[in-house]
């Protein structure tokens, strides 16, 4: 129930289905989500929302939930391969919004290097917009 189909059913809550990609526990990180557009789109935005449990209550003004993304970077293909556009480290947010310059693609990954200590890498949401 945690396929990668669940980063983009539209909501970025588990409600009637889990919504959340996990990756395989067993397997160490890297992790990646491969979206395919169905023909090469312009592009300048990816949103992406992470899970940062917010069920649960901290209080501590440095803590970190485990499950979070913590180190990742979007790649694009091009005709020579994949590109990067972005690269984040040290994320501890749920939501992440990010800029850059106009690409046209048919092709999105983002490579999940890192969390804050869990096993698995988490990803509610993953929206790309041409417009910021």
């Amino acid at each position: 129930p945690y396929g990668p189909q669940n980063a983009v059913r539209g909501t970025n809550r588990p409600d009637k289905w889990t919504n959340l990609f996990m990756s395989d526990p067993a397997q160490s990180l890297p992790a990646w989500i491969e979206l395919h557009l169905p023909r090469p789109t312009h592009f300048k935005q990816i949103q992406i929302t992470f899970d940062t449990d917010c069920n649960r209550r901290h209080k501590h003004p440095l803590f970190r939930v485990a499950e979070c993304v913590k180190r990742y970077d979007i790649a694009v293909a091009t005709a020579s391969g994949w590109k990067t556009i972005v690269q984040q480290e040290g994320n501890y947010f749920r939501r992440r919004v990010h800029n850059f310059d106009r690409v046209l693609s048919d092709r999105v990954r983002i490579n999940l290097h890192e969390t804050n200590g869990a096993k698995s890498a988490r990803v509610y949401e993953v929206r790309i917009y041409d417009e910021t």
